[in-house]
């Protein structure tokens, strides 16, 4: 079974008086951080992360996260 990381991209969107205007206009709103990580649970993910691009911010963590779950996924696979 293949390991799923999370990720929430944009955070920077997620207080941005014009998205927010967009979104109120359909009816919706931004993902709160705790409905990330319910999300997360529920699809058995090994983590749940969120990042901006823009701020360039949790971008580094992201990558460390992925690198380090494949490379634990790949020593259980092989070790049996």
């Amino acid at each position: 079974r293949v390991p799923i990381i999370l990720v929430g991209t944009k955070l920077d969107l997620r207080n941005d008086p014009s998205t927010l205007e967009q979104l109120t206009e359909k009816h919706q709103r931004p993902i709160a951080q705790s409905q990330g990580e319910y999300l997360a649970r529920i699809c058995s993910a090994k983590a749940y992360l969120e990042c901006s691009s823009m701020l360039n911010f949790n971008i580094r963590n992201v990558f460390e996260q992925a690198i380090e779950t494949y490379i634990l996924h790949e020593q259980r696979y092989r070790n049996g």
